[in-house]
């Protein structure tokens, strides 16, 4: 998704959202002594986070599943990122 902005009379398209899409992994490392049987992964856009769901142990595990993080106005400009995007986190 994307809105209009006005800058100084200058209008431009600015994303307001960033999907992701998490396909699979490869070269994973395991923790801890013995490891889990299920594995996991975390994707993070400023404080928001999105966990997918546990599948079984594999060399190469798939998840195919996407999430969606809302963009606060201006932290793709110069110097935006001190800000905080606020993400929704869910699945879109």
């Amino acid at each position: 998704m994307m809105s209009l902005i006005d800058l100084d009379d200058d209008q431009r398209w600015v994303p307001t959202h960033v999907n992701v899409t998490v396909l699979r992994a490869r070269g994973l490392r395991t923790k801890g002594k013995h490891g889990s049987r299920y594995l996991y992964t975390i994707i993070q856009v400023g404080k928001e986070k999105y966990t997918t769901g546990l599948v079984e142990k594999a060399e190469l595990p798939e998840w195919n599943e996407e999430c969606c993080f809302e963009l606060l106005p201006g932290i793709l400009e110069a110097g935006g990122g001190e800000t905080t995007p606020r993400g929704a986190g869910t699945c879109c």
